[in-house]
């Protein structure tokens, strides 16, 4: 018999205890409310507050700090959804519109009763894995981008997420966390065949992106051994913002999806370091919070040592991720 999992609360976020140690970690806003305990996901309410207590004061943001963070983590065997900071504030999504374009792409096809074309199969896995721009550029290019993302409000009520003003400037899609949340929900519901086109190459990304952008930060970070299935993103400079992300499922069988995004103001050079160990310290303590069932031994998870088919490396400050997509062009640099 198929156990049917309870949908997530989509319209009513529930401040569960598990995000409450996330939340006091990275300076938001902090929730009071209790999770059910005695599924092995969270201890004690006293142990809960005192974990949280002491991960906010050694890694809360320092005072001041311009940066805006969102976050949501979904319990998909509860249907719990908990939210904090800017998790409905638009922003661009950077890289995570490969994830939208091929996730409507492969349900569109499902929907159609008809095969993703294998040369799509691989411009998708080279979009979501290595994050190859040029790959994105033709499926940009071939599926009508911004009609591809329009039909995501149709599809899965998509109601935060619009192209671009500059419709061949796919990086500048807007969305928010919960939104991206809700793509991963969406995806996870999928048919076997069709969700694997979209998490697989994920859970195989290499350390280290096509554009030479280091890959290993937020949920993949080094210092997080836990079974992930992530897409990161990470743009500069346009309005003056610069952009990461990190957003995934977590869990041997998927259970919890954790999204974070971050936005900076762009004064001067970007400080990619602060905005990486930041997304990398939420994450630490997110998947902390969830619990040992979403960790795995180091020596199984090779995939993300930070040497592990390391072939390039760049100043990520002079990165920008997003190129024309009827360009064939290197990475444009922050100006």
């Amino acid at each position: 018999m198929k156990v049917r999992r309870p949908a997530a609360r989509w319209m009513t976020p529930v401040g569960v205890a598990v995000f409450a140690v996330l939340v006091a970690t990275c300076g938001f806003l902090t929730s009071g409310s209790a999770a059910p305990t005695g599924d092995g996901v969270v201890g004690s309410p006293a142990d809960r507050a005192a974990r949280a207590a002491t991960l906010a004061g050694a890694q809360s943001p320092s005072p001041g700090s311009s940066t805006r963070i969102g976050a949501v983590v979904v319990d998909r065997h509860t249907g719990e959804v908990a939210v904090s900071g800017a998790a409905d504030e638009p922003m661009f999504t950077a890289s995570l519109a490969k994830l939208m374009v091929a996730a409507s792409i492969v349900d569109g096809a499902r929907r159609a009763g008809v095969p993703v074309d294998p040369y799509d199969v691989d411009l998708i896995g080279r979009a979501l894995g290595p994050s190859d721009d040029l790959a994105m550029n033709e499926l940009w290019v071939r599926f009508d981008g911004v009609d591809v993302l329009r039909r995501l409000d149709t599809m899965w009520g998509l109601r935060q997420t619009a192209p671009p003003v500059d419709g061949s400037f796919w990086g500048a899609t807007t969305t928010t966390a919960r939104e991206v949340a809700r793509v991963f929900d969406n995806v996870l519901g999928l048919p076997e065949f069709a969700r694997e086109i979209v998490l697989g190459p994920m859970e195989s990304a290499p350390p280290v992106a096509a554009d030479g952008f280091d890959q290993l930060f937020g949920l993949r970070s080094e210092d997080l051994d836990s079974f992930t299935t992530v897409k990161q993103g990470w743009m500069c400079c346009l309005a003056d913002t610069a952009h990461l992300h990190s957003a995934g499922v977590v869990g041997t069988d998927r259970r919890f999806i954790v999204v974070l995004v971050s936005r900076t103001p762009q004064t001067t050079a970007t400080d990619w370091n602060s905005m990486r160990a930041a997304l990398s310290a939420a994450a630490l303590s997110a998947v902390n919070a969830l619990g040992a069932e979403v960790r795995r031994p180091r020596t199984e998870n090779p995939v993300r040592r930070r040497g592990a088919a390391r072939t390039a490396t760049v100043d990520p400050s002079v990165t920008f991720r997003t190129a024309p997509p009827r360009v064939i062009t290197t990475p444009h640099q922050c100006i």
